[in-house]
């Protein structure tokens, strides 16, 4: 597997003036590929409804019969409101580009899937803890599932390639004028779940990564998460994210 392709972004003029030194027009070369885009609006990321924020090559793919390079990019778009969604592209030697799968906020429609990861995510903890965790059941029912998603203090994020593979349930909160804690914005993650039948294929990365970047554009100082003792893949997912121990709570069972 080659390594990394580096994504070039010289500037230079162009026809409508801009100067080098600007930087408002960019000559982007991907792969042998070059578009050009112009920038003509410092605050487009903020003020641009669905602008493409952020390009960034995650991996590149040879097939050797044919010497194909395939690239796959991530895309986050978002708008004025609170819709924030990642798109997973694929560029083909043609440069042709093949959308499929959308981190996206969860919508009603997704209820019946997010129930059925949440009944997975309950089996793991049942498992590790069953004196706490009853079987067979979930953390929300179908009706505080709806009043979540009209929560933009608490969003849910799914993981969508036609069907929903994974979901990520956030908290934000801040602290403001406390007298003993500095003032500070939080994103808790309350829970990030695979389907069992797609673990491997990177979907709880792509979900993490959409938070950390989701945190980043509303102005959060710090992602947190707890994670139970025994939970041993999730713990070395999070470290693999670079998540580090923030506190640890102990308990002793009388």
């Amino acid at each position: 597997m080659p390594g990394d392709i580096t994504t070039q972004t010289p500037y230079d003029s162009c026809r409508c003036g801009d100067s080098q030194q600007s930087g408002e027009c960019r000559r982007l070369t991907i792969a042998g590929h070059e578009e050009r885009q112009h920038r003509h609006d410092k605050d487009t990321k903020a003020e641009t409804r669905g602008a493409l924020y952020e390009t960034r090559t995650n991996a590149q793919q040879e097939d050797r019969e044919d010497n194909a390079t395939h690239l796959l990019i991530i895309m986050k778009t978002w708008d004025k409101g609170s819709n924030y969604s990642s798109f997973i592209c694929t560029f083909t030697p043609s440069f042709n580009m093949f959308c499929k799968t959308m981190i996206r906020k969860a919508e009603k429609k997704d209820i019946p899937s997010i129930i059925g990861l949440l009944h997975q995510v309950d089996m793991v903890h049942h498992v590790i803890r069953p004196d706490l965790f009853k079987p067979d059941t979930t953390k929300y029912n179908e009706q505080e599932l709806l009043h979540l998603l009209d929560n933009d203090s608490k969003p849910i994020f799914v993981y969508d390639d036609g069907l929903v593979l994974g979901h990520a349930f956030c908290m934000v909160t801040e602290v403001k004028d406390d007298k003993l804690l500095q003032d500070i914005k939080t994103l808790y993650i309350d829970d990030i779940c695979v389907d069992e039948k797609a673990r491997g294929k990177h979907v709880g990365k792509a979900l993490y990564e959409h938070i950390r970047d989701y945190a980043l554009s509303i102005g959060c100082n710090n992602i947190t998460l707890n994670v139970w003792e025994g939970n041993n893949p999730a713990l070395s997912f999070y470290r693999n994210m670079g998540m580090k121990v923030q506190k640890t709570t102990m308990e002793i069972i009388l």
